[in-house]
């Protein structure tokens, strides 16, 4: 569920009215299009027009393209992702030159994001594909995206809904869907806006709701009942090899806010000499908001 949200932090330069791009991406079965049909019904609400990027890879299966797959190698697997990437580009690019045109506060829900064929590819494959076409992660994941939002698989923690029928896509098994839920979720580890809506919620409704309330906290509307708290680690603590790890430089700019409560930088951010900039304006908060930053203190 590739919600690619740059929304209120993406800038388009010599515009007055900004576009949020989000993705909105998921495991298998993990709610997606009922996700979508929720969220563009809610976020109206909020003052935003709501336009939906349409599903690469389904719109391939429909084609007839996925029966193409079966017996494919892995180099014809790269030449595959490659070009389903430079499309699903093409139509992200397309719906947010439309959303530019309406002269209106935006936001672009994407089904999917360009960084989803990792999931599906060694790590040797995806590093070809990125010096065949010039990419790098930073482009494609931190700057395209103003933010992932990913709905875990009903087949982590709510295996009893698990189902493939109706998806002209999928064709996993429960543990298969558990390893590519989790490959997808390390594809996009590093994003400084990535949100995970697992399965712990009691009820699909509550999933959606709160999906649509980490919206709300990424396009800076007030949320309630949140606390922000911030760690100091010693270095002797060890990460567990299963957890994708990135590490970033980031560099911060404060400038003067017009209400001292408020919030303006400018924040720099990136790894591997690929940076991306970002301008940051928060309104006041009446609440107590609060998010928890992990840091290696060194002896």
């Amino acid at each position: 569920f590739f919600f690619n949200d740059t929304a209120t932090t993406e800038i388009y330069t010599e515009q007055i009215v900004g576009s949020v791009r989000c993705v909105q991406e998921t495991g298998p079965c993990a709610g997606k299009k009922t996700a979508l049909t929720f969220l563009a019904e809610k976020l109206p609400e909020l003052g935003y027009r709501v336009l939906t990027v349409p599903e690469t890879p389904t719109m391939t299966a429909l084609g007839g393209g996925m029966t193409i797959l079966k017996n494919f190698t892995e180099e014809k697997m790269v030449k595959f992702e490659t070009s389903l990437i430079k499309a699903q580009m093409y139509l992200e690019d397309y719906f947010i030159n439309l959303a530019q045109i309406s002269n209106e506060p935006s936001i672009v829900l994407c089904h999917r994001g360009v960084m989803d064929p990792k999931a599906y590819l060694t790590e040797e494959s995806w590093q070809f594909i990125l010096d065949e076409q010039g990419w790098s992660e930073v482009n494609l994941r931190d700057r395209r995206y103003d933010a992932i939002i990913h709905l875990v698989s009903a087949a982590d923690g709510a295996q009893e809904f698990y189902t493939i029928e109706g998806s002209e896509a999928r064709h996993e098994n429960v543990d298969e869907a558990q390893v590519l839920d989790k490959k997808t979720i390390n594809a996009w580890v590093g994003h400084p806006q990535f949100k995970i809506i697992d399965n712990s919620e009691k009820g699909f409704d509550r999933k959606m709701q709160k999906c649509f309330q980490t919206i709300k906290k990424i396009l800076g509307s007030q949320v309630i009942h949140q606390t922000y708290k911030k760690h100091l680690i010693e270095n002797d603590f060890s990460i567990p090899s299963a957890l994708k790890q990135e590490n970033f430089s980031i560099e911060e700019i404060f400038l003067k806010h017009e209400d001292p409560r408020g919030q303006n930088k400018i924040r720099r951010r990136g790894q591997y000499g690929n940076l991306s900039l970002i301008h940051i304006s928060e309104p006041t908060r009446l609440l107590s908001i609060s998010y928890a930053v992990f840091c290696l203190k060194k002896k």
